[in-house]
C-alpha cells in the first residue's frame, strides 16, 4: 500500500493534489449547469466569496497572514483580479448558453489567443 504522507512519497503527493484539482475544476462546468436557473453573476460571486472565507480560515488556523500582505504593484493584482472574475462570468455564461465541452474548449484555447496577441500587445517574440 502507498503511503501518500511518507517523506519519499512527496512526490506521489503533489502529482495526486494537481489530479484531485484537475478533476474538481473540470466538474465546475457540470454543476453550472445543474444550477442553470441561478444567474452568472450570483455563480462567480458565490464562488469568490466561498473560495475567500476558506482561504482566510486556512490562514487564520496556520498563522500565515502575512502571506497575503501586498507590497508591490497592487494595480497589476487588482486588474488581474478583474480579468479572472470576467473569465471566469464569461466561462459561466458560455456553460449555460451551449454546452460544457464547448465551454471548456473555449476557455482552454486562451493560450492560443495570448500566443497570436502577445506580438502586437506585448511586443514580444513567438
Amino acid at each position: 500500500m502507498i503511503k501518500i504522507c511518507n517523506e519519499n512519497n512527496y512526490s506521489f503527493k503533489g502529482f495526486a493534489e494537481v489530479v484531485v484539482a484537475a478533476v474538481l475544476f473540470g466538474l465546475i462546468g457540470v454543476f453550472v449547469k445543474l444550477i442553470n436557473s441561478m444567474p452568472p453573476g450570483s455563480i462567480v460571486f458565490y464562488r469568490l466569496l466561498f473560495g475567500l472565507v476558506v482561504i482566510i480560515f486556512y490562514l487564520s488556523c496556520c498563522g500565515r497572514f502575512y502571506e497575503i500582505r501586498l507590497t508591490k504593484k497592487k494595480r497589476y493584482i487588482l486588474l488581474f483580479g478583474i480579468f479572472q472574475a470576467v473569465t471566469m462570468f464569461c466561462y459561466f455564461i458560455a456553460v449555460m448558453y451551449t454546452t460544457v465541452s464547448i465551454a471548456a474548449l473555449l476557455l482552454y484555447t486562451a493560450p492560443v489567443y495570448v500566443t497570436l496577441l502577445s506580438p502586437v500587445i506585448l511586443k514580444e517574440k513567438i
